[in-house]
C-alpha cells in the first residue's frame, strides 16, 4: 500500500490520520510543537513545514503517496497546496488521488478545477453525521 499524506493536522487532520495505520501515514503540519508530539508521543511519521511548498511535500515523500489529503478548511491554503502538488505531479510524473475539504459547495468546483480528485464539503459531512446519529439513537425511523 502506498503512503497516505495528510496535510494539516489540527482536529480534522488528526482524526483522519488516526483512522489509518501509523506506518502508512505521513503528516505535514506547520506547527513544530504538533509535529514533535505526533512523532515522539504518538509514533507518526511527521514533517514540519508549509504544505503549500513543493520542498516540504518532497521532504514528506509525496512521490510515494497513493493518497494526499488536504485537511485544512482555509481555502487559500488548499489552493496553495493544490498548486504545489500539481507542480510536483508534473515534475515527477506521479498521480496520487488528492482529496480536499471545503467549507461548502461554493469551494468544491474551484478545488476540482485546481486538481483535487475528490472534494468533501464540510456541511455535507456534518449533515450526514447528524442524520446517522438520529437513526442510530432511534430518534427517527428510516
Amino acid at each position: 500500500m502506498g503512503k497516505i499524506l495528510v496535510l494539516g493536522c489540527d482536529d480534522v487532520g488528526f482524526e483522519v490520520a488516526r483512522r489509518f495505520e501509523r506506518r502508512s501515514v505521513v503528516v505535514v503540519d506547520k506547527s513544530t510543537k504538533r509535529v514533535e508530539h505526533l512523532k515522539f508521543n504518538v509514533g507518526y511519521d511527521a514533517v514540519v513545514g508549509d504544505f503549500g511548498s513543493p520542498e516540504t511535500l518532497r521532504k514528506a515523500s509525496i512521490e510515494s503517496a497513493k493518497v494526499v489529503i488536504i485537511s485544512t478548511l482555509e481555502f487559500s491554503e488548499t489552493k496553495r497546496a493544490l498548486e504545489a502538488i500539481n507542480q510536483i505531479k508534473s515534475e515527477l510524473n506521479i498521480c496520487p488521488l488528492v482529496l480536499a475539504l471545503a467549507m461548502d459547495e461554493s469551494e468544491v468546483w474551484e478545488a476540482q478545477r485546481l486538481g483535487a480528485s475528490v472534494v468533501v464539503p464540510q456541511n455535507q459531512v456534518l449533515a450526514e453525521a447528524v442524520v446517522k446519529e438520529l437513526y442510530e439513537c432511534k430518534m427517527i425511523e428510516r
